[in-house]
């Protein structure tokens, strides 16, 4: 660690907000003043506190477990001689949960939105399969619950391994991804993949692994799907264009 340390121009030291954890490592083992110590003494200039486990039962997004942890830091790292010490409480809005199938078997995929833990009901689109997570897995070692970026393996209960297919999408009941019948109306112009140049116009018909601009209507008139722009947020940028025997990932 301290060799690391003499590198490192920002440190990061994450602290478990779980009842009984933080007071180990500040007020017992003291695990958490030395490693401030060490930092601050191997030369790094600044450090980044994360406040971690604000989930957990003990705590349950209480602020006032924040504001305890955040009082008894403030002075210890002042003590360790970092010269401006703010500690503020962010809010990370992660946005509903979507995670694309990438293997049926066991349910492989990356979260890209949101995140789940045991225990929680989701939908599977387009089937709209209501299940149960009942295991999770990240890097072949079981928790109780997984967070956007990360590539998870999950038990699910109340479907079938065959009733899923790669390309289907697990996501909250309440904001369950759409799942629409539309047409292709018109195939604008092809895009050159490399330089991101309109190439030819007027197509009639594009290949596989092809860029396109093309325009799609909804055959319901009276239905209506909501997305966000790639440039706004780019886990719900995303959609397929499925029929009865293959899906193709699309951006918007």
């Amino acid at each position: 660690m301290i060799g690391d340390a003499e590198q490192a121009d920002i440190a990061i030291l994450v602290i478990s907000a779980r009842k009984g954890e933080f007071e180990t490592g500040f007020e017992c083992g003291d695990q958490t003043r030395e490693h401030a110590m060490l930092v601050k003494t191997a030369g790094v200039r600044y450090l980044v506190v994360l406040i971690n486990k604000m989930d957990d039962p003990t705590v349950n997004w209480d602020q006032t477990r924040y504001e305890e942890i955040r009082d008894k830091l403030t002075p210890y790292l002042k003590k360790c001689r970092f010269k401006h010490v703010y500690l503020h409480l962010i809010e990370i809005i992660d946005g509903p949960l979507r995670m694309p199938i990438v293997e049926r078997y066991k349910e492989m995929g990356k979260i890209e939105s949101g995140c789940c833990r045991i225990g929680d009901r989701c939908l599977i689109m387009p089937n709209r399969t209501r299940v149960e997570i009942t295991n999770i897995y990240y890097e072949d070692i079981e928790t109780d619950s997984c967070v956007c970026g990360e590539n998870v393996r999950l038990k699910l209960k109340n479907v079938e391994e065959e009733e899923i297919s790669s390309g289907f999408v697990l996501c909250d009941i309440e904001q369950e991804a759409s799942a629409v019948e539309v047409q292709l109306k018109k195939l604008i112009t092809l895009i050159d993949r490399k330089t991101g140049e309109r190439t030819q116009e007027h197509r009639r018909f594009i290949k596989h692994n092809q860029v396109a601009i093309a325009r799609f209507e909804l055959t319901q008139s009276d239905e209506t799907i909501s997305m966000e722009p790639f440039k706004r947020f780019p886990q719900l940028s995303h959609f397929m264009l499925r029929d009865e025997v293959m899906v193709e990932p699309l951006l918007l």
